[in-house]
């Protein structure tokens, strides 16, 4: 079990928010592990930086748990 955030990254003229609960879960999968569940445990604000350019974008954290098979 862990807990991670999704961050927002700034390309030329938007950010996006990266889904690192999923992507880790995605190749936890891809060598041997049961992604058991992925609970958006809250929302925070995004950066000042991010506010002032992009609005207020929530970013999640989540609690990721994760099982060995076999």
């Amino acid at each position: 079990m862990f807990v991670t955030s999704s961050p927002q990254y700034s390309l030329a003229t938007e950010a996006k928010m990266v889904p690192v609960d999923l992507v880790l879960s995605e190749m936890a999968e891809e060598v041997g592990f049961k992604v058991e569940q992925v609970i958006a445990a809250r929302y925070k604000g995004n950066s000042s930086q991010h506010m002032g350019k992009y609005g207020r974008v929530p970013v999640r954290e989540s609690v990721v748990i994760w099982q060995k098979e076999g």
